[in-house]
């Protein structure tokens, strides 16, 4: 599986508290809204009030595109899901969570407690290309378990992004 080199993935999990929540908009410049009105159950995620929406982002042709992790589920709930190998999925060895961030103790746990109890039940999403838009932790549970495959469901086309956005110093540098 080929892709761009100006391509970078980013997961930006939900807040859990407000103070984090604060901090994660500060760093991303996050204009999206609580979406409390919205709270409800999608694919099994039920949202807690105060979440901001998590979301998926690539850098292609010195852009940032981020889609919300919802309107993936929405979009993808009609696909029928196949197995793909867990040994296939390239963002097994590129940097999805901490981009940028320094990926402390703390933040590993976190994860780790989200790929502990991530449900293999519901499939991966994967873009056009092949690569991952959501499911990271439901793919390193896998990984963890010896599967050799997982179940996963794929977009035809890319779904238009939810916000397109300018890319850091920093991200440019990683190009």
């Amino acid at each position: 599986m080929r892709r761009s080199v100006d391509e970078s993935c980013s997961y930006n999990p939900a807040p859990t508290s407000r103070a984090r929540e604060s901090r994660v908009a500060r760093r991303c410049n996050d204009k999206r809204p609580n979406h409390d009105a919205a709270l409800g159950k999608i694919n099994g995620y039920v949202r807690q009030e105060g979440d901001l929406a998590e979301t998926h982002s690539t850098i292609r042709h010195g852009q940032r595109l981020v889609w919300y992790t919802e309107r993936l589920w929405r979009l993808a709930a009609a696909f029928t899901p196949f197995e793909v190998n867990v040994s296939d999925i390239s963002e097994l060895d590129r940097d999805c969570w901490f981009v940028g961030r320094e990926p402390t103790l703390r933040r590993v746990a976190e994860h780790s407690a989200r790929i502990r109890d991530a449900d293999l039940s519901r499939p991966i999403i994967l873009n056009a290309d092949g690569s991952l838009m959501d499911g990271g932790h439901r793919l390193c549970k896998a990984l963890l378990l010896g599967m050799k495959t997982i179940k996963a469901v794929q977009f035809d086309v890319m779904p238009e992004p939810d916000e397109i956005a300018g890319v850091t110093d920093e991200e440019r540098r990683d190009d």
